[in-house]
């Protein structure tokens, strides 16, 4: 565990997830990624059921998956 409880909280959500979309292409991955983006600038007006820290986790965590899934041969 970390001393900080937001990398707690990211890295718990990518490992939770780090095998949803090994099989799928870069462009699927940048979609899902753009999606979560989205989700963040409504969470900024208070139109989306959840807050902007946990839609910047969900972002953070696809990026790190997305460049594991990227450096996997």
């Amino acid at each position: 565990m970390s001393p900080d409880p937001i990398i707690d909280q990211v890295l718990n959500l990518q490992r939770k997830h780090e095998d949803t979309w090994a099989d799928r292409h870069g462009s699927y991955w940048l979609a899902r990624l753009v999606e979560e983006v989205g989700e963040l600038g409504a969470a900024l007006v208070d139109d989306h059921e959840h807050t902007p820290d946990w839609e910047l986790a969900q972002i953070a965590s696809i990026a790190i998956n997305w460049l594991r899934h990227r450096a996997t041969p």
